[in-house]
């Protein structure tokens, strides 16, 4: 999945038909892989676990599944706007790749954390990992208004890639989102985690 989140980025920038397959496979692999995951904790389950290796197993399905969806996304919609921005001929402007790449970028970064998050259990970094789904939301706000602003100025890149645009930086937020679910359990295991933060974590 990390793989495929790297890769996305120069698939929407070069609409790279090799690189765009590779990782349409790469999600069947991770689809694969996750079932494999899921049987072999529904037979652990089976077994007397512990309370806490009852939690983990349910934590280990979560991100499971998470990452599964992440794949989905990004074959389903990153490679799809990729696909129809090189059909159409069309370059993003240079600011607009500018914010898309730093988004990306911050999203990918992200990932690590959810990983370290999920190995550690760290209180710290679960904490971190949730201020940074804030940031994101802010990156991507401030994105649409530079694009905005863009085509209010009637840069030819942003009117042509304006929903491209768009819906490649909803795409990142909504990743990073799910990335962002595996941070709940730690946090909420010590009360930190407000319910109204909770209800929205996955917004």
């Amino acid at each position: 999945v990390e793989e495929m989140l790297r890769d996305s980025i120069d698939a929407l920038t070069t609409g790279n038909r090799e690189l765009i397959e590779t990782s349409r496979e790469t999600e069947q692999e991770v689809r694969r892989r996750n079932g494999e995951v899921k049987l072999y904790l529904a037979e652990l389950n089976r077994t007397k676990l512990s309370s806490n290796e009852s939690s983990r197993s349910m934590q280990l399905s979560d991100f499971g599944v998470s990452l599964e969806n992440i794949a989905s996304v990004i074959s389903n919609s990153l490679l799809r706007l990729a696909e129809e921005k090189r059909d159409r001929g069309q370059d993003f402007s240079e600011a607009g790749l500018q914010d898309i790449s730093r988004m990306h970028d911050r999203v990918l970064a992200n990932f690590q954390l959810s990983l370290n998050v999920l190995i550690s259990g760290d209180h710290e970094t679960a904490r971190q990992l949730v201020e940074e789904k804030d940031k994101v939301r802010a990156a991507e706000r401030k994105s649409v208004a530079g694009h905005m602003k863009r085509l209010r100025e009637n840069v030819s890149e942003s009117v042509d890639t304006s929903d491209i645009h768009l819906e490649t930086l909803r795409d990142l937020k909504h990743i990073n989102s799910l990335f962002t679910t595996v941070a709940v359990p730690v946090l909420t295991e010590r009360g930190d985690l407000l319910e109204s933060r909770l209800s929205g974590i996955s917004a």
